[in-house]
């Protein structure tokens, strides 16, 4: 059964979604930019893509297997949404294993493939409204990286320069596949 969309915890207005494919010509109508952090390294996604941030006390988690693979279900809510890891989406060590939850779950929940999906977060940074000097296109040269990964620009942020990811499409088919299988 697949989730309803629900409304977000962020006040937004709808903006027209930023192709993989858009120039510094083309025009940049992001209203709100989130911007995350992950074990000290910042990314920022469009805010109008989350439809919950969550800080939960002792959340209960259940781990699944599945072709080889294992994958976390967080229980919130009376629903069932599965976490995916962000941590191995940027090769980094998992958050945490052997069943073991953190004491202080943060994280941000979107919609993926029609699947609402929850990813671990350490922290939200801001939610800011950038100017259009502040963000700026994925260069050519690494273009073929950018739809790999889903990275659709960069935010200028302070003296940092951080990468921006499309979360609709973050997800990769075969994982939203698992879920679809073992979640139905």
């Amino acid at each position: 059964m697949e989730e309803e969309r629900g409304s977000s915890t962020l006040h937004h207005s709808k903006t027209p979604r930023l192709p993989l494919h858009f120039s510094m010509a083309t025009s940049w109508d992001i209203h709100e930019l989130a911007v995350l952090s992950l074990d000290g390294m910042l990314f920022g996604v469009d805010a109008s893509q989350i439809q919950e941030i969550l800080r939960i006390q002792r959340p209960a988690f259940l781990t699944m297997e599945a072709d080889e693979d294992r994958f976390c279900i967080l229980h919130h809510q009376r629903t069932q949404i599965p976490i995916f890891d962000l941590r191995h989406y940027f090769h980094l060590p998992p958050a945490f294993s052997h069943n073991i939850p953190p004491q202080i779950f943060t994280g941000i929940t979107f919609y993926s493939g029609n699947r609402l999906i929850v990813c671990q977060v350490s922290g939200i940074k801001n939610i800011m409204s950038p100017s259009v000097r502040s963000l700026q296109a994925v260069p050519h040269i690494l273009k073929q990286f950018a739809r790999k990964m889903h990275l659709w620009g960069f935010y200028t942020y302070s003296d940092d320069i951080i990468p921006l990811f499309d979360l609709e499409y973050i997800v990769p088919e075969n994982m939203l596949f698992r879920y679809r299988q073992n979640l139905s």
